[in-house]
């Protein structure tokens, strides 16, 4: 049984041939993945288009498969905020060229300025239940010198040891989420304030993740 959280790809489906290629490094389902993890796009969209380059390559004749069981969003590259091609999880206008609300927008409370966002979140490790994510942030210059990041799981008991932002107005921040007892949560929720006044967030977002802890 394949644990939750997990994304497996295959070079090809059950039952077919996968070209290795020996005349080269990697074979051609490797070759293809290795310039899709290189992008700074979503890690279901990277073997998607592993997939189809592979099917074009090889004219369908090798297919490649893909077990996921991931939740939310996670990036091997980091995205650039002010990427208008990146889609869903910055909420610019998406390459297939629907809009989507702006990381500002998703982020809003009655405490919000211009330009406070909670842009992307992506896990860095897991351990027991302990979670390490990194939280791609901007906000606005006049909350000051002082801002402080948050984080929890819905769906379980969990809590968090608050960090000031390593950079002021935008940059990536870490922060270490504890859950105290077994479950499984449903989303991650994500906050900015400054400090002093955790009660008055200004940016706050809300992310689908669902992960099982023991």
């Amino acid at each position: 049984m394949k644990p939750e959280g997990t994304i497996i790809g295959y070079a090809t489906c059950e039952g077919c041939t996968a070209d290795d290629n020996p005349t080269g490094n990697n074979g051609l389902y490797t070759s293809k993945l290795v310039e899709e993890m290189k992008k700074p796009q979503e890690i279901t969209k990277v073997f998607k288009n592993t997939r189809n380059a592979v099917k074009e390559a090889s004219n369908s004749l090798q297919k490649p498969a893909v077990y996921d069981q991931t939740s939310g969003d996670f990036y091997l590259v980091k995205p650039s905020p002010s990427d208008k091609n990146q889609t869903n999880i910055s909420g610019f206008k998406s390459s297939e060229g629907s809009t989507m609300e702006s990381p500002e927008s998703l982020s809003r409370t009655e405490y919000s300025l211009s330009k406070d966002a909670i842009v992307h979140f992506r896990v860095v490790e897991i351990q027991g239940r302990k979670l390490t994510i990194e939280i791609d942030y901007q906000y606005n210059s006049k909350h000051g010198e002082k801002v402080m990041v948050g984080a929890w799981l819905k769906g379980v008991s969990s809590g968090y040891l608050p960090a000031y932002v390593p950079t002021k107005n935008e940059g990536t921040a870490r922060i270490q989420i504890t859950v105290n007892e077994p479950g499984t949560s449903t989303d991650v929720d994500i906050f900015l304030y400054e400090w002093g006044r955790p009660a008055e967030q200004f940016a706050r977002r809300v992310f689908p993740y669902q992960m099982r802890f023991e």
